[in-house]
């Protein structure tokens, strides 16, 4: 069974944020994930977030994808921390905790173009072997072939091969990341941001 993710929105300077959730996973020793979706290549901000980062010159919200184990066992220890102390935590507290929402699928667009056919095997090859998880959608693969110019440079406008193809990528946004990365990676890929369906 795939796991099940969160996407928490955070009030907080980023090292505090990610102190905490470092500290928690050390304290908990337990072996969760957790990326800042900024980091991650995640589309996040709405106009009303850049409009108070901007205003304030600061950025402190903080969209974070977290596990579901992680994200329901860190808001149980907020909560007794909470009510077990007279005084309320500056920072560890739930009023700093803007929205959580379970995602169901993220999705991700894609196009590439080759005009060699070494590469272009590579990313037939990146893309068929695309992890579990993640379903390929609306792949357009084109391949050309003008024997006519054979041997033109590269720069040329018109080349001997061509491969462009182009998609969505439809999943498990812990996966996503994961494959986000291997196709930025790539230079001749270009991935846009990730979109999450909640």
């Amino acid at each position: 069974m795939e796991k099940k993710y969160y996407e928490i929105v955070l009030e907080g300077h980023y090292n505090a944020i990610y102190g905490l959730l470092n500290g928690f996973l050390l304290g908990k020793n337990r072996d969760w994930t957790f990326h800042f979706s900024k980091k991650a290549g995640i589309k996040t901000e709405t106009l009303s977030e850049i409009i108070v980062d901007w205003i304030s010159l600061k950025n402190k919200i903080h969209h974070v994808i977290l596990e579901d184990s992680f994200y329901k066992e860190l808001k149980k220890s907020v909560e007794k921390t909470n009510k077990s102390r007279k005084e309320k935590s500056e920072f560890v507290n739930l009023k700093y905790l803007k929205s959580a929402k379970l995602i169901k699928k993220a999705h991700l667009n894609f196009k590439a173009i080759t005009y060699g056919r070494q590469h272009a095997a590579e990313m037939k090859f990146l893309l068929k072997n695309i992890p579990a998880g993640i379903v390929l959608q609306n792949y357009k693969p084109v391949e050309k072939v003008v024997k006519d110019v054979k041997g033109v440079e590269l720069y040329a406008p018109e080349h001997e091969y061509t491969f462009e193809a182009s998609g969505t990528l439809v999943g498990n946004i812990g996966t996503m990341i994961d494959l986000k990365q291997k196709l930025d990676d790539y230079p001749l890929i270009e991935a846009d941001k990730i979109h999450l369906k909640f």
